[in-house]
């Protein structure tokens, strides 16, 4: 069930827009920019990440659900997109540093939602989510699409990609990112590195390892 996450590239000019995204990013949002360019969690596996999915001491985070926001009703805790999206991805000493410095400024808070990671047994919890927004609420697509952009304007305003365009671009992988076939990976992404979690760690830390993990304040 559990998918190990080894393999990974770093394009430089990719990489240098991953850098200018982190550093416009508010204080909030600063380690979900770096965790996602040095991890390539997808956008609702972000937002869906508690804290007993990351191993501050192994130094990874592990994926087995993700925020789904629908066009009615409310946010839920949701399966990975597919079989294969459940997995464990190492992390950089910057990217924990990050998410701890995050944490310690912004706790996470007992979020009430609804967990459906089980289909036929729904249930109510308390959730404690890394990234919630500013009202200790899960964050909706409408929502982070503005703070997207802003920060994209303040990196680059010539950057004009989605989120999920910044995040092929940041982090090319031989099958992490939980594609239902490796022909669909390795259709996409075509370079690989040796599958060892230190080489992925010693690839993504040599371009991003001197980012600070926290930034002034900014509004979100």
């Amino acid at each position: 069930m559990w998918t190990r996450t080894r393999s990974v590239q770093l394009r430089a000019s990719s990489s240098a827009a991953g850098r200018a995204l982190i550093d416009a990013a508010s204080a909030r949002y600063r380690a979900l920019f770096l965790l996602a360019a040095s991890s390539g969690l997808r956008q609702g596996e972000l937002f869906g990440l508690e804290v007993d999915g990351v191993d501050f001491l192994r130094r990874e985070v592990t994926v087995r659900q993700q925020l789904i926001d629908p066009e009615e009703g409310e946010p839920y805790l949701g399966e990975p997109k597919t079989h294969e999206s459940y997995r464990t991805v190492p992390l950089t000493k910057a990217a924990v540093d990050a998410l701890a410095a995050h944490l310690e400024r912004f706790p996470a808070p007992a979020v009430k939602i609804e967990d459906r990671t089980a289909p036929r047994r729904p249930r109510q919890r308390t959730a404690r989510l890394i990234f919630p927004n500013q009202y200790s609420v899960p964050v909706r697509r409408g929502s982070w699409s503005h703070v997207w952009k802003r920060t994209r304007q303040r990196a680059n305003k010539a950057l004009t990609a989605t989120y999920e365009q910044a995040r092929a671009a940041w982090v090319r992988r031989g099958k992490p990112d939980g594609s239902a076939k490796p022909s669909i990976t390795l259709d996409t992404y075509t370079h690989l590195w040796p599958d060892e979690e230190d080489t992925t760690r010693a690839a993504v830390e040599a371009v991003l390892g001197d980012v600070r993990p926290l930034c002034p304040a900014r509004s979100a």
